[in-house]
């Protein structure tokens, strides 16, 4: 593409006139690119990005609990609405980092809060999801996928859950490390016959 980019014209309006584009998605793209450089929001991408990513990692880090993931789950609401009014300090139509975070930021906030909220579910220990108020690994309850969907216009994901396949290389059990205790399946085919409803 030998074109060069005009002063002041929005490289996805450049890429689309040199190469004869229109598509509803590139439409809705420039359409958002456009939005954010004529918003005048007041709120600083890169100060709600370090707010989300302290939030993150204080409370929503390996080691959980219910009151932390709750709080947490309550300022990344805030900042989802934060992320509504956000204004750049700079319009540079080349490469510009600030626009493109602005750009992918909501989407930053909502995976944060599809996993604040799909801990908060899960009430039980596994793997990296570590509950200190709920030690125990529960295999009656727990062993499912959590699936999480945004609506439009819905302001925390709808969470679903979907089986676990009954095809592991290693079934369920003890692993060896840590003293977390197994609140075993009682589904014969997941755990064996015979097992102790709960081992240490």
């Amino acid at each position: 593409m030998s074109q060069s980019n005009p002063k002041g014209i929005p490289p996805l309006q450049v890429l689309k006139s040199t190469l004869k584009l229109s598509h509803p998605i590139t439409d809705k793209e420039d359409e958002g690119i456009q939005k954010l450089i004529k918003s005048g929001g007041r709120e600083k991408v890169f100060e709600l990005r370090r707010i989300l990513q302290d939030e993150l990692m204080d409370r929503v880090s390996i080691f959980r609990n219910g009151k932390d993931l709750q709080k947490a789950i309550e300022t990344l609401q805030l900042l989802l609405d934060r992320s509504n009014h956000i204004g750049l300090y700079s319009n540079d139509s080349g490469c510009n980092p600030e626009m493109a975070l602005a750009l992918r930021f909501k989407g930053m906030v909502r995976l944060g809060l599809c996993v604040a909220c799909g801990a908060l579910m899960r009430t039980e220990s596994r793997g990296c999801h570590a509950r200190e108020d709920y030690p125990e690994r529960n295999d009656r309850e727990w062993l499912k996928r959590t699936l999480a969907v945004w609506p439009e216009a819905q302001g925390l994901p709808v969470l679903s859950y979907e089986p676990s396949s009954k095809v592991w290389e290693v079934p369920p059990g003890d692993r060896g490390y840590g003293s977390t205790k197994i609140i075993c399946s009682e589904d014969p085919a997941i755990c064996g016959e015979g097992n102790q409803a709960v081992l240490d």
